[in-house]
Formats: C-alpha cells, structure tokens, sequence
C-alpha cells in the first residue's frame, strides 16, 4: 500500500512539471535576461520592470535576444531541424539487423492434409526458446534472431537523400532565424515611431491648446477676430484627435512585437528612448555586386536550397537504379527445439540455421519504376528552378536595401535641417502674435509644419535603421550571435 501511495506522488509530480513546463511570465524573462547580462560584460540590453506589474522598458538589443529565445516560428523550423536529424540517423541505422529472442508453443490435434493430399490425424506438440523464435517442424524460424532485410538502393540512396533533408532543415532553421531577427528590429522600430508620434502629437497638440485660449482671449476682449478663435479651435481639436489615433497606433504596435516575442498578452512594452540616431551596420567599401555575391554565400536560404537540389539528385538517382539493384536478406537463429506427440515434447535439443536471400523487384512490369523515376526527375527540376528564383530573389532584397539606405541618408539630412527652419519659424511666428504683429493663422501654419518635419525626420531615422537591419538580414548576417 505505501509503494502505491509512493507512485501516486511521483505520477502527480510529474504531471504537475508537465503542466507547467514552458510557461514563462515576462517577470521570468526578464530575470532570465539579467542573468545573461551578469554574464556578458559590456553588452548592452534589458528588459526593465516599471511600477506596473505588466509595463516593461524594452531596448533593441533585448528585443533581437528574446526574438532569438522566444519566437515561435524559430522554435517551429528548430523543431523540424530536430525532426530531419533523427530521420537521417533512422536512415543510416537500417543497415543494422533487427534481433529478436523469445520462445513460442505450438500444439495440434486433429486432421490435417500431408503433401500427397492424404488426411491425417495427428497430436503433437512443439516449443521454441532461444535467439529466434516460432520454429516449425521442417521449416525455418518465422522470427528469425537476427536478421537483415533491405534493398541496396534503399540502403545508399535513403541515407543520402536524408542528409541532405537534414542539412536544408538545419539552413531552414537558421534562415528564420535569420527572418525573425529582422522583422524584431522594424517591429521595435516601428515601437520607437509610434510612441515619439505620440510624444509630438501631444506637444503640438499642447501648443495648438494654447493658441486656442489666447486667440479666444483676443477675440473676446475685440482685440482679434471671431473667426481666427474659431480656426484655432478647430485646429486643437483636430490636433486632440490625431493624439489620439497616435496612442492607439503606439498600442498596436506594442501588440505586434508582444506577439513576435511571445510575451504573455497582458504585457505593454515602452521603448528605452524615443531619441533615436542613425546607424550605420552595413559593410563599407563593397559594391553591389560584391554585396549580392557575399548575400548568396552566406544566406542561409542558399544552403536549404542546395541541400534541397542534393536531395532530388540523390532520390532521382535511387529511382533510376531501383530496378537493377536487389533485396537481400540475411538471418541468424539459435535455440532449443523440441517436439513430440501427445502434450510434452519427447525429445530437446539445440537447434541453429542461417538462411540468405536476394532478388530483383519490377514494380507493375516496370512501369512503376518509369513512372516513379519521371516524378522524381520533374522533383528535381523543381528543386532547381527555386534555387534559381531564389537567386534573383536574393539579388532584389540586397540592390533594394542598399538603394533604400543611399536614398534614406539624404532624407535624414535634409529632415534634420527643415526642423531647425520650422523651429525658428514657430519661434519668431509666435513671438509675432504676442506682440501683436502677427496672425493667428501664420501661428497655425508654422504649428502644422514644425509636427510634419519633426515626424519626418523621425520617419527618415527609423526607416533608415530598418533599412540597415534589411541589409543585413539580406546578406544572411543577423542570425549569428
């Protein structure tokens, strides 16, 4: 009784630790990026807990780490890799014969047919023990002890064409990885933009407030026009209303990189800072073309594809020789044997036999080997075609990053100086209106320009990060460590 109180405990331990295994609260990753940075000196990164137990501060650095730790596509194409690597050591170990031991009882009683067609009647009995089992009279051992029993081209080409699964499946992983990494970059990004939009909409909209109440005041007073009040107001409102859109927007995104991060839902992440600079990561010195040329020898993609085509090769080749290879089969058996009539066997005594076979297969007159060696040839074609589109497709995302980085530096350079010319058109438009030489509407224009530069300044920032980050994962550089 207390051995089966003892298994009980252990059966509801375990499953308990199945039940929560692999449910993480964000408190949990957090504790789990600390502990890493205490570890890596010099590297930046962290995900902070605010006051609120679900607001965190998140920074790029921690955001690329958890996408690399936590995405679930990554651990999906992981997964897979794993998946391929035990089918390739499955394929590899079937050259290696099956053993089997045991021992069987076989009585009969009655009439049975010898081989002249005459009627018998018989009582007897048999047993098997040993290496091999289920021995007949005159016959040989159904279960053998050890046996072997392939076909040569299943034996070379399986093995082949499952090493090459298993390298396109590891390429694969690391290509997502690779992808995953990216879309967390433009995705923290896209964070960043969202909450500075909300930052200036909310100082534009404090400003637009203020000229509201004081054209109010001047139109109230007779000093200015009705209608300069009412434009003012209008503006305010409108400014309150692009407020909000921005902090719903800034929620949505917050939502997105919650959900690439697989963070529990409840989670709000706020960037570390909203002041954002241009980097500048992709490698200098290297031309277009040299830029395509390290893309297609390092991407990731390149490896799974030409794995791929090795595969097709080696499946193509197998079904070509199908037919002119043979099965063969070994076996080995050792044992006691007895038998006898009546219930007990009369007589003991060991028993061995080895037995070897081997022929050749057509399937349905040979036309099933034709027909299966036409499919795996067009399997092969296609391997190949994406191999080629791939190529171009590879081309494309390095010219259009680089071409989208050249084009996105001069934007930053020419955003950066038109908010200083709507800075000082603001300042001077302003100071106009309190000494009373300016107008109202001048007021609301250089309000409306100084948002749209400094939107477009951060705009040109951000995009140009991405584009950096695009860069990279398009020459196969940001799934490393």
């Amino acid at each position: 009784m207390l051995f089966r109180l003892l298994l009980l405990a252990l059966a509801t331990a375990a499953l308990t630790q199945c039940g929560t295994f692999g449910k993480k609260t964000i408190r949990d990753v957090a504790a789990e990026i600390a502990a890493k940075e205490a570890s890596s000196a010099g590297v930046e990164g962290s995900l902070r807990p605010t006051g609120s137990d679900s607001v965190f501060v998140i920074d790029l650095v921690t955001a690329l780490r958890l996408a690399g730790a936590e995405n679930l596509d990554i651990r999906l194409r992981e997964a897979e890799s794993a998946a391929a690597s035990a089918r390739a050591s499955g394929a590899m170990l079937s050259i290696l014969p099956e053993l089997s031991a045991g021992g069987s009882y076989v009585r009969q009683r009655g009439v049975i047919q010898d081989v002249a067609s005459a009627p018998l009647t018989i009582n007897r009995v048999s047993q098997t023990v040993g290496f091999g089992t289920a021995a007949s009279g005159a016959g040989t051992y159904a279960v053998p002890g050890a046996s072997l029993n392939f076909h040569i081209g299943d034996a070379v080409f399986s093995m082949l064409s499952a090493k090459q699964d298993r390298r396109a499946a590891s390429a694969a992983a690391a290509a997502e990885r690779n992808r995953v990494l990216a879309q967390a970059a433009a995705a923290y990004y896209e964070l960043v933009r969202a909450k500075a939009r909300v930052s200036i909409a909310s100082e534009i909209a404090d400003a637009a407030a203020g000229l509201a109440n004081a054209t109010g005041a001047f139109a109230e007073s007779g000093q200015g026009l009705a209608a300069d009040a009412a434009s003012a107001k209008a503006t305010q409102l409108l400014r309150q209303r692009e407020t909000a859109r921005a902090a719903n927007a800034y929620r949505q995104s917050a939502l997105k990189l919650v959900r690439l991060l697989h963070l529990p839902g409840d989670t709000q992440l706020v960037p570390a800072s909203t002041s954002v600079r241009p980097l500048d990561l992709a490698p200098k010195g290297l031309s277009n073309g040299e830029l395509v040329a390290q893309a297609l020898a390092h991407r990731p993609e390149m490896a799974q594809y030409q794995a791929e085509v090795e595969g097709a090769i080696a499946r193509f080749r197998h079904a070509r020789s199908e037919a002119f290879l043979p099965t063969v089969g070994v076996g080995y058996s050792a044992g006691n044997f007895g038998a006898g009539f009546g219930g007990r066997p009369d007589r003991r005594d060991e028993r061995n036999e080895i037995t070897a076979l081997i022929y050749w297969k057509l399937d349905d007159l040979g036309f099933g080997n034709r027909a299966k060696k036409r499919a795996r040839e067009a399997e092969l074609e296609q391997a190949r075609v994406k191999e080629e589109r791939l190529i171009d497709q590879i081309t494309e995302e390095v010219l259009s990053a680089s071409s989208d980085i050249t084009s996105l530096k001069q934007e930053v350079s020419v955003s950066r100086e038109a908010v200083g010319h709507a800075k000082q058109s603001y300042k001077l438009t302003t100071q106009r209106l309190n000494e009373a030489q300016g107008l109202p509407i001048e007021a609301l224009q250089s309000i409306s320009i100084l948002a749209e530069t400094r939107q477009a300044e951060i705009d040109s920032i951000i995009d140009h990060n991405i584009a950096q980050h695009r860069l990279l994962s398009a020459l196969g550089d940001l799934g490393g460590e």
